[in-house]
């Protein structure tokens, strides 16, 4: 079974049909669905996910989307990882080094943690 972190972007362009990595995304979504990968996320990346979500698509939208979260961790599909200050001090290394939002940085320091890939949909510029 693969193994990869996953950003807020992976989750977000597999659930809005107009993102242009929806495809992409969702073929991750059924590899992890189908259990031939696990997904590693942050907490706070299901804290993004949703509250951008509510913002997108309605609060009962981003709700069913959490009971969907939920359900892929309780089936041992989804890994979520939560923050300590020690991972937030790496963390903030990691935004200040490389110059990065929060949820990035965090995104970056599970990876490193773990020593997984990781994957996002958010195109450098």
């Amino acid at each position: 079974m693969r193994e990869e972190v996953v950003d807020t972007s992976v989750l977000l362009a597999g659930l809005v049909t107009s993102d242009e990595s929806h495809f992409r995304a969702m073929a991750l979504i059924e590899d992890m669905d189908k259990e031939e990968s696990l997904f590693h996320v942050p907490s706070l990346v299901v804290l993004e996910f949703i509250s951008i979500l509510s913002r997108l698509v309605g609060t009962e939208e981003a709700r069913e989307a959490k009971g969907i979260i939920d359900f892929w961790v309780d089936r041992g599909k989804v890994k979520v990882h939560h923050f300590d200050l020690s991972k937030m001090d790496q963390a903030i290394e990691i935004a200040l080094n490389r110059r990065l939002h929060v949820a990035d940085a965090i995104a970056i320091q599970l990876a490193e943690e773990l020593g997984l890939p990781l994957v996002t949909m958010t195109r450098k510029s």
